[in-house]
């Protein structure tokens, strides 16, 4: 055989060369952790020539590690073997996934323990503060300083025993932290030693350390105690003479604080407590300064929205990147992409991992239209029209993202905000009829748009829309009907228009189910349609039964004629529908010569398709 291609060569020694880059820096961080690892498992393909699996008992532990200062004391840049690297790789997604195991972790003996002993000590702390306050033994001053006595000491005492102790460390650390604001609630709300300003900058200053240090120990449980101890405290010092734009400003240096921190870290559990947290506080805002008057417009209406809208940014911009960035320099910067990069996965498993995206970017527009609506009086045209903005602002962003191979797993996201978006526009500016049949056409539209380029995603959703139609097309179909002409007046031929949409799906749809479905469907509704414009005419019972009989009839030839199964399904079950209805409602409800005509009518019918269906089943069997 001849030489490898040197493009493909080259391109396998690249790949061998950042793979290493990537042991060397993970490799620090690994041997901190003191796991051991009964098994790893098999990711071979990740890497070329990487096709064996590794199996690290704890035998072998020892051997693991002196592997690691090999790897990380090379000094002549040799390049390692693929074994090493698939080796390095397979221990790193084995610590990646050892949050399967989370309830097995919880309950050991270990968690449980300093997890009960913090809240204990806590709890008795308190206790003790109640109780020296009755014996009048301590001061106000002489109790917050023991709170931040001991917070210091908590802390101290984590960052003593991180290395040996790493769960028990971050526990005390969370006390500490948890200490800290207690105090800082005291002094302001209980005890009022200073003022607010000093205690909302002493809230934050404990929330920015905080944050730089579950930076600096890659801890995200330490970043979740500061966003909660962050977004706790415009709660924790409420007071009245507060102003909404200071608190929209805090919100937004919050929010977006957090969101950089997702950025570089990857930490969903952050994104959500911080999504959470941040709309929790808008809300707060929102409620604390509803009902907005006239006046308001510059002191309050303003900074509310502004703050809404950078929410709205930064919600959906930063999880976006995060994750072009994750695809796209994952291989090249091992350090930020470590915890969530989807290297080697399936495109399934890639899809499942990014299914927390798909409820947040969906979720987003929504609470901005409900939290923006308060805020404004304005006409329903122009909050439709504004709603239209945005629909096709995430219409368009989707387009861009499905011509991109770097963004194109995002835009079925971004798609369906924008339908939801144009829809409640469409029920905001329209009503009635006019907004049936609007509907109906969007479902149409987004059924061919499935069908041609987008696939099934899109046509359950045209599925969903059709089903809101139905809805409103039954609640149109209960209202009696009179006054002018059947079938000829704007409200029945609305409904028709509606019928005919859901019969054109049904001829297009490529899935037998909904076929059936529609058919069904249109078919009942057509039967309803017919009774409620004929029913108000003279002796109006019989001329439904007469329209509906026909309408069976040439549903039961056609099926025939056209050997479709479902026309013939659909026109004999009408039939029995009027046998039954000529019983049950026509022998009491008409004339002696109705009564004599229709059944006489029918029953000759009968006899006469009877006779013409065995020799159609014969032509049938002839051509065959």
């Amino acid at each position: 055989m001849g030489d490898a291609h040197p493009d493909s060569l080259e391109k396998r020694v690249d790949q061998l060369e950042k793979a290493f880059e990537r042991l060397e820096r993970l490799t620090a961080r690994r041997l901190r952790s003191d796991d051991t690892r009964e098994t790893i498992p098999d990711v071979s393909g990740l890497i070329p020539g990487a096709t064996e699996s590794v199996q690290v008992s704890p035998a072998t532990a020892p051997e693991t590690v002196a592997l690691d200062e090999k790897l990380r004391g090379r000094e002549d840049r040799t390049r390692p073997s693929p074994t090493e690297i698939q080796a390095e790789i397979e221990r790193r997604r084995a610590d990646t996934q050892t949050s399967k195991g989370w309830l097995d972790g919880f309950l050991s003996t270990e968690n449980w323990l300093n997890k009960v002993g913090i809240g204990l000590l806590l709890l008795g702390l308190v206790f003790l503060f109640k109780y020296s306050v009755d014996q009048g033994w301590l001061t106000p001053t002489v109790r917050l300083l023991l709170g931040v006595v001991l917070g210091i000491g908590l802390i101290f005492f984590s960052s003593r025993i991180y290395e040996e102790q790493r769960h028990l460390s971050l526990v005390l650390f969370g006390g500490g932290i948890a200490s800290f604001f207690v105090t800082g609630f005291a002094a302001f709300q209980v005890f009022s030693l200073v003022s607010h300003p000093v205690a909302y900058a002493f809230l934050i200053a404990v929330t920015v350390i905080t944050f730089l240090v579950s930076l600096k120990q890659d801890e995200p449980i330490l970043a979740l105690v500061g966003v909660i101890g962050g977004f706790a405290t415009p709660f924790l010092l409420y007071t009245e003479s507060g102003t909404l734009a200071g608190l929209m400003i805090y919100s937004s240096l919050l929010i977006g604080g957090a969101c950089a921190i997702y950025l570089f870290q990857g930490w969903r559990s952050l994104l959500w407590l911080t999504v959470l947290g941040g709309w929790c506080v808008l809300g707060f805002g929102l409620i604390s300064s509803a009902p907005f008057s006239a006046d308001e417009a510059a002191s309050d209406r303003m900074p509310m929205q502004l703050g809404i809208l950078f929410t709205w940014v930064v919600f959906a911009v930063v999880p976006f990147y995060r994750e072009i960035l994750s695809d796209r320099d994952a291989p090249s910067h091992p350090a930020l992409f470590s915890g969530d990069h989807l290297l080697g996965l399936s495109e399934q498993q890639r899809l499942y991992r990014r299914q927390h995206l798909f409820v947040h970017f969906t979720i987003t527009p929504l609470l901005i239209l409900l939290f923006s609506a308060p805020i404004w009086s304005l006409s329903d045209l122009a909050s439709g029209l504004i709603i239209l903005a945005g629909a096709l602002l995430y219409g368009g962003a989707a387009l861009a993202q499905f011509r991109r191979e770097a963004s194109k797993d995002f835009y079925p996201y971004h798609a369906l905000a924008g339908v939801i978006l144009f829809t409640i526009s469409l029920a905001v500016m329209l009503d009635g009829k006019t907004l049936l049949f609007a509907l109906t056409a969007e479902a149409v539209i987004l059924h061919e748009i499935g069908l041609r380029f987008f696939g099934s995603e899109t046509r359950a959703l045209s599925h969903l829309l059709f089903a809101v139609v139905l809805v409103g097309l039954i609640e149109r179909l209960s209202t009696p009907f009179g006054g002018t002409l059947p079938f000829l007046n704007p409200d029945s031929l609305t409904n028709m228009a509606v019928l005919a949409a859901g019969a054109f799906v049904s001829i297009r749809s490529p899935s037998r189910t909904e076929k059936f479905i529609y058919a069904g469907v249109v078919h009942v509704c057509l039967l309803a349609l017919l009774y409620q414009d004929l029913i108000f005419l003279e002796n109006g019972q019989g001329v439904v039964t007469i329209v509906w009989g026909a309408y069976a009839v040439i549903l039961f030839v056609l099926g025939l004629i056209r050997n479709a199964a479902l026309l013939r399904i659909l026109g004999s079950v009408t039939l029995l529908v009027v046998v039954t209805k000529l019983f049950i409602v026509d022998l009491a409800a008409l004339e002696t010569i109705w009564r004599i005509l229709l059944f006489m009518g029918f029953g000759g019918l009968f006899l006469l398709l009877s006779y013409f269906f065995k020799k159609l089943l014969a032509a049938e069997e002839d051509t065959e």
